[in-house]
């Protein structure tokens, strides 16, 4: 199983992105990290994933995700 960052994480409120694609690495045992997440601003985020079995169909996820304000 492989994952990996498709897209720029995403405001859909706001109508843009973050400038770079999250790093995702392998934790082993079908655990992934995700870093390198450039939220730069609190509000509604969405960061989606692509998800690659060693056989079969890739399927994708989206975390939504909401920052807080300072």
């Amino acid at each position: 199983l492989t994952m990996t960052a498709t897209s720029l994480p995403w405001m859909p409120v706001h109508m843009h992105g973050a400038s770079e694609l999250p790093t995702v690495s392998s934790l082993g045992g079908g655990t992934f990290g995700v870093s390198g997440i450039g939220f730069f601003m609190g509000g509604y985020w969405q960061l989606p994933l692509n998800l690659v079995p060693a056989s079969g169909a890739a399927d994708s996820v989206q975390f939504s995700i909401c920052i807080p304000d300072d």
